[in-house]
């Protein structure tokens, strides 16, 4: 014979942990079974982003320190041009420069000091074949002839 306490155990599904499911009502125990892993889902997915979000601020961070470092560069180099333009500014430096390192002279009362031009200029022409297409309109062409005159100025 059953123990009037046994059976109910047996019938409703006694659990050690101290619950007590009703095995009978099968959906009731897929759905507290689907809500539980639900939010077992769920505080996994909200660890997730806290450790996405910690990521991405280290990683931000890290940016920052790269930005910083590359900046703190840039004016140390502005602050040495700075001091290089300072110090070949003065014109009495750089003539004495010029001298000192190229051996440069100003000319004399009498002497003449001519400048070719061309032997100067180191710019080269070059010639641009265009090809024409169908649809090139009328805006395009004339910034091309104007291309084509500012290189000829040159």
């Amino acid at each position: 014979m059953r123990v009037p306490s046994e059976s109910v155990e047996a019938d409703r599904g006694y659990q050690p942990h101290g619950l007590i499911v009703d095995y009978n009502d099968r959906k009731k125990y897929r759905k507290d079974t689907f809500t539980f892993v639900l939010k077992i889902l769920l505080v996994f997915a909200f660890a997730l982003l806290v450790l996405f979000r910690y990521a991405s601020i280290t990683e931000i961070g890290h940016k920052i320190n790269q930005t910083q470092k590359k900046y703190e560069q840039a004016v140390e180099e502005n602050r040495k041009l700075n001091k290089e333009l300072a110090e070949y500014s003065n014109l009495a430096d750089l003539k004495q420069i010029a001298e000192e390192r190229f051996g440069m002279k100003l000319p004399e009362g009498a002497q003449k000091v001519y400048i070719d031009p061309v032997s100067c200029d180191r710019t080269e022409i070059v010639n641009i074949e265009l090809t024409e297409d169908k649809g090139e309109s009328e805006v395009k062409m004339s910034l091309i002839e104007r291309l084509k005159r500012f290189v000829g100025l040159v």
